[in-house]
């Protein structure tokens, strides 16, 4: 008897975050010998299918580095080194390195990314980064519906009986006389 196919995909899950964890370490050691030791200065994110653990076969694994705003010591060796080893297991990998107020510019341009930060998840390093990431996130996702529900609440009480959500249709006519 064979196990299920979602504890499957928890087990591929859970054995891809510890790969990670362990080559983020390493990578760390190898390239950042101090830091390992003394200071964790980003966060390693898991967003799209990896994050919302929903791994198929042959999906790739999506990782989000968040740094802290203008680090002292960057992560960007450590990150390179560590996905050369993800790419020589033959893993495909996405990944961005970019800073809190990085993701949060571009989550208000770009519905992939504001969708990819609400199913985010921890998956090591410093915990306090991505708990700023995601409350600074959800303020500015709750300020955004209360300023969009304000300009529906405005539109509606301009027009009363229109449905608000209804565009104005305007017409102008021009005669010309010849």
């Amino acid at each position: 008897q064979g196990i299920g196919l979602l504890a499957c995909g928890t087990l591929v899950i859970s054995t891809s975050d510890n790969v990670v964890k362990l080559l983020l370490l390493r990578g760390t050691a190898d390239i950042h010998p101090l830091l390992a030791f003394f200071a964790i200065v980003y966060a390693l994110v898991a967003v799209g299918g990896y994050g919302r653990r929903e791994l198929a076969p042959q999906s790739d694994v999506d990782l989000l580095f968040v740094t802290a705003q203008q680090a002292a010591a960057r992560p960007e060796q450590v990150v390179e080194y560590m996905l050369y080893l993800l790419w020589d297991l033959k893993l495909k990998v996405g990944h961005a390195t970019r800073s809190i107020a990085d993701c949060l510019r571009l989550a208000r341009e770009d519905l992939t990314i504001r969708t990819a930060l609400l199913e985010s998840r921890f998956v090591w390093g410093d915990d306090k980064l991505y708990a700023e990431l995601k409350q600074r996130f959800e303020e500015e996702r709750a300020k955004a519906e209360q300023e969009a529900q304000k300009a529906r609440e405005q539109q509606a009480s301009k027009q009363p009986g229109q449905d608000a959500s209804a565009p104005e249709l305007q017409v102008d006519f021009e005669v010309s006389r010849t």
